[in-house]
């Protein structure tokens, strides 16, 4: 099978927009590459990432996998279909 690969305008784009988003600013959390089925995400840990036993809270994970999955899917569909994820298993 060939590899699908993103125009890198198009990856810099979406990765501007996401970047800048309210909740990926508030987990200090970017998209560092986008492919087709794939993405690289990145969390810059700090204390406010961290539960009461100085530990990354599980919840930044969940949702460091939630965003991943997400924008690994995003472009495989087409403008005009919207797309959310509904659930999560841990």
């Amino acid at each position: 099978m060939e590899e699908i690969r993103l125009n890198p305008e198009y990856k810099n784009a979406v990765a501007k927009v996401v970047n800048g988003s309210p909740y990926f600013s508030l987990l200090s959390m970017e998209v560092k590459d986008l492919g087709w089925g794939t993405s690289l995400l990145e969390i810059q840990v700090a204390q406010k990432h961290l539960q009461p036993f100085g530990f990354v809270h599980g919840g930044v994970i969940g949702s460091l996998i939630d965003a991943a999955t997400f924008w690994a899917v995003f472009p495989q569909v087409e403008r005009e279909v919207g797309l959310t994820t509904i659930e999560l298993k841990v």
